[in-house]
């Protein structure tokens, strides 16, 4: 298993080589854990700095990443393989084009990581923190049909909700008013990821080194929403991304209260604007 495990990275390194001349990666932060119980089949993305988009060595528009990464996953069936997407994102690139690859791999059920440090290293990177729903997935008219589908979701899934799950069932089952409603009942507070190394909570500006403070600023909330800036470079947005998981490493170690955190995606973000629902 683990040869043939080796052998799937060996190949894609090639790839990495080949492809990513225009592409500089951000700095090694973490290192990634695949499983060895399963052979991992590695879905590579490449983000250029103007938004051009790859797949492996191809060129492709947004719309069509979602059903290549779906037939990936439909082609590598989970009891023998763990499927993953490998974002490899230029630096300098604006955070709507990040945010569009992350609806599509979210509507076509893929997990991923933000490749990070030497391209030669597939196990450099960084999880990403939050894999939320979007309002529609991906699937199969029939076993037997290629065709693919954007279906939407339907939640209500949380027994006994308390505010913040009901607000999110009402969400994602495009229950505007209702969600709403529910909103103006529950504690949130808004964060706001900035270019330095700080971050805003409704509008309190704290270091990315005070993880206590970041904590005890939303603490006292039930939810916080964290601002969709699309102009705001990948550097940027993952030095934030950093902040909020070692934020979440020390709720654990300190056994703190747990306060749900969600991304606004650009998706999001336009049907907020459209049901005119204010933050």
């Amino acid at each position: 298993m683990k040869k043939k495990i080796l052998i799937l990275f060996i190949f894609v390194g090639c790839i990495c080589i080949a492809q990513k001349k225009a592409i500089e990666l951000p700095k090694g932060v973490e290192k990634i854990e695949f499983s060895n119980s399963y052979i991992t089949a590695l879905f590579d993305i490449y983000i250029e700095q103007n938004g051009t988009l790859h797949v492996k060595d191809s060129i492709v528009n947004y719309k069509q990443l979602g059903d290549l990464a779906f037939k990936f996953i439909y082609e590598h069936p989970t009891h023998k393989f763990n499927v993953l997407a490998l974002l490899h994102i230029d630096i300098n690139t604006p955070y709507k084009f990040v945010d569009s690859v992350k609806t599509q791999l979210r509507q076509s059920h893929m997990k991923f990581f933000y490749r990070t440090g030497s391209i030669n290293n597939v196990a450099q990177g960084i999880w990403n923190y939050r894999n939320l729903p979007t309002f529609f997935k991906r699937e199969l008219v029939d076993q037997n049909s290629n065709d693919i589908v954007l279906s939407a979701y339907e939640y209500s899934d949380f027994l006994n909700p308390d505010l913040y799950e009901s607000f999110l069932d009402n969400l994602y089952a495009r229950r505007f008013k209702k969600a709403d409603s529910i909103l103006n009942k529950i504690k949130y507070k808004k964060i706001e990821f900035l270019e330095n190394d700080s971050l805003f909570v409704n509008k309190v500006k704290v270091a990315h080194t005070n993880i206590k403070k970041i904590y005890n600023e939303i603490n006292v909330a039930d939810i916080c929403f964290v601002k969709y800036n699309p102009k705001l470079l990948y550097k940027h947005y993952l030095k934030n991304i950093i902040a909020i998981k070692k934020v979440w490493s020390y709720r654990k170690k300190n056994n703190l209260k747990k306060v749900y955190i969600l991304p606004i995606s650009g998706s999001l973000q336009r049907v907020f604007d459209k049901q005119k629902i204010k933050l």
